[in-house]
């Protein structure tokens, strides 16, 4: 049983060329009627070309214009992420630190405030502690989103 022609290679190309049947030689047509090799070879190949030429035709490729425009737009979206992350990080520090200016503010007004509006002992806690206990949820709950926020790609 024959596995592979000799001629194939013709055949494909004779095909790949556009040149069946009208440019095709005589004796190669006489041997793809003779050889069931190269006569599916010829079907296969045929049917590929067809396929290529009904895609070209089909194909709608843009204007040159609206191409370039379109990466113009692309490289200055890319510029504009690329500028504004050292922006986004110093508004994530300016939260930070203004959150911790609030949070001494409060601190140094803790007597004031507590003498002020009668506010309940809480004398079971030192101040540090619960300074500490208030620096925490400050980090988780807004320091951490504001960070999540600046490093973010998107």
């Amino acid at each position: 049983m024959k596995i592979q022609c000799a001629r194939e290679n013709e055949v494909l190309e004779i095909v790949s060329c556009g040149r069946w049947p009208e440019h095709c030689p005589v004796e190669l047509q006489t041997h793809i009627g003779e050889c069931s090799m190269c006569r599916d070879v010829l079907d296969v190949a045929l049917a590929l070309h067809e396929d290529r030429n009904a895609v070209h035709s089909n194909a709608n490729i843009p204007s040159a214009d609206l191409v370039w425009w379109r990466a113009e737009l692309r490289a200055r979206q890319e510029a504009l992420r690329t500028v504004s992350r050292p922006i986004t990080l110093a508004e994530t520090f300016g939260a930070a630190a203004g959150i911790g200016v609030a949070l001494a503010m409060a601190k140094s007004a803790w007597p004031w405030l507590k003498t002020s509006f009668a506010l309940p002992d809480l004398s079971v806690f030192s101040f540090s502690q619960a300074g500490l206990a208030i620096a925490i949820a400050v980090a988780v709950l807004v320091i951490a989103p504001l960070a999540y926020l600046a490093l973010s790609d998107e």
